[in-house]
C-alpha cells in the first residue's frame, strides 16, 4: 500500500455510482481497476468528513456517502432500522465491478454498519476497518440505556449530542448557520440512536464468524465509554483481528488525525491482503 505524504486532490462528486439517490463522493485512486475503501460516517457527520484521510490513500478509490437523513442525502428521511442502512451498503456493492476488491471503513455508528455488512457479504468484503463502533452491550454493565426508547426533541438532542462528543466551545464556535445545519440533522440522529438502543443490542454479532480481517482502531484520549467497548471486538473477531491505536487522538480522528489514521487504514488494507494471499497459497 502507498502512503502519500503529500495528499492528493480530494474527494469529488461520484458521478458513476448512483445508489438510492445518496449522496456520493469519491476520490479517484492511482489504478482505476485497483482496490475500493468505502467510508461510512457515524452520527451527526457527514460523507464529506473522511476528504481528509481520502487525499492521504493513494492507490485506494476512496468512495464516501451523507447516510440517510444527513446532509445531501436530508431529502431520503433518517432510516428507521440497520436494514435500510445494509441495503444502501448492498447497492454500493453491487455497483462494484466484482473483480475488484472493497475494504470498508466505518467510523463510529458507521463501523456497526461496517461490521453487519462484511457479516452479510463474506464473499465480497475483503477487509473491515473500524473506528470506534459503539457495541456498548457486548460489555456487562456499559449500556444503560439498552431497551429504552428515545423521546428527544430532534434539534435540541443535536445540540446535546455535538457538545458532548465534540465540545461546548465547538458548538459555540459555529455559526447560526452552521448550528441550524446540524441541528437540521437531528432526525437521522435520533434515528442512529433509537438502533443501538432498541435494536442492535439485541441482534446477534458474531465476530468470531467474520470471514474478512477486522482491524479495530482506537484513540488513545478517548474517553473510556469508547474505547472500554471498543477494544475487546478484536480478540472476539479472532483469528484474524487486530487493535491498534492513534496516540493522543481522541473519537474525531478523521477530522483531527487525518495522516495518522489514513496510515493506519493503509496498514490494515495491507494486512488484510497479506491474510487473503496466504490463505488463497495454503488452498
Amino acid at each position: 500500500m502507498s502512503f502519500a505524504t503529500q495528499p492528493s486532490p480530494g474527494l469529488i462528486r461520484a458521478s458513476t455510482l448512483k445508489v438510492a439517490d445518496l449522496a456520493t463522493f469519491e476520490r479517484m485512486g492511482s489504478d482505476p481497476q485497483g482496490d475500493v475503501l468505502l467510508c461510512i460516517h457515524g452520527t451527526l457527520d457527514r460523507g464529506l468528513s473522511f476528504r481528509r484521510i481520502a487525499r492521504r490513500l493513494s492507490d485506494l478509490d476512496v468512495v464516501a456517502y451523507d447516510r440517510r437523513g444527513y446532509q445531501e442525502s436530508r431529502s431520503l428521511g433518517a432510516a428507521p432500522t440497520l436494514r435500510a442502512h445494509l441495503d444502501d451498503v448492498a447497492q454500493f456493492l453491487e455497483t462494484i465491478d466484482e473483480r475488484r476488491r472493497v475494504f470498508i471503513f466505518g467510523h463510529s455508528f458507521g463501523g456497526v454498519i461496517a461490521l453487519a455488512a462484511a457479516l452479510e457479504h463474506p464473499e465480497r468484503i475483503s477487509g473491515v476497518i473500524a473506528y470506534e463502533p459503539p457495541l456498548p452491550w457486548m460489555v456487562e454493565g456499559l449500556h444503560p440505556h439498552r431497551g429504552v426508547e428515545l423521546d428527544e426533541d430532534a434539534s435540541e438532542e443535536a445540540e446535546r449530542f455535538f457538545r458532548r462528543i465534540v465540545s461546548d466551545a465547538a458548538w459555540e464556535r459555529l455559526s447560526e448557520e452552521e448550528r441550524d445545519d446540524r441541528r437540521a440533522d437531528g432526525a437521522a440522529l435520533i434515528g442512529d440512536l433509537r438502533i443501538v438502543r432498541m435494536e442492535t443490542p439485541f441482534t446477534e454479532f458474531q465476530l468470531a464468524e467474520l470471514p474478512a480481517p477486522l482491524s479495530i482502531i482506537i484513540g488513545t484520549s478517548s474517553h473510556l465509554s469508547h474505547t472500554a467497548v471498543t477494544a475487546p471486538l478484536a480478540v472476539a473477531a479472532a483469528p484474524h483481528g487486530q487493535l491498534v491505536t492513534i496516540e493522543d487522538a481522541g473519537h474525531g480522528a478523521h477530522l483531527s488525525h487525518p495522516d495518522a489514521l489514513a496510515r493506519r487504514i493503509s496498514e490494515a488494507v495491507a494486512w488484510s491482503r497479506a491474510i487473503e494471499e496466504e490463505s488463497t497459497c495454503a488452498s
